[in-house]
């Protein structure tokens, strides 16, 4: 198995990839460390058959119960709505 550097694989990428598409393996290196092999792929190449249609989803139920637009509709009524009720505060002396 033929060991080349990442420099020297960019700068001949066609020639090496016609290599390796003829059956030979490659190892890549980067400062003579291994990073990874370049092998032909499997004969015969799996195939992934096309889709016939678009996929079928379930029904998902609505993430709210009221309608979004009355909610629009009614703007920050409800933030208002909070206010005006009472909150229970903790005192605590300083």
């Amino acid at each position: 198995m033929k060991t080349i550097g990442v420099a020297e694989l960019k700068a001949h990428l066609s020639r090496e990839l016609r290599r390796v598409a003829a059956g030979e393996s490659l190892i890549v290196t980067d400062h003579s460390r291994p990073i990874a092999v370049l092998a032909p792929l499997p004969s015969p190449l799996p195939l992934v058959s096309s889709a016939t249609g678009p996929p079928e989803l379930p029904a998902v139920p609505p993430l709210i119960s009221s309608d979004p637009v009355d909610y629009l509709r009614r703007g920050n009524r409800a933030e208002s709505e909070q206010a005006e009720k009472p909150r229970n505060r903790i005192v605590t002396d300083r």
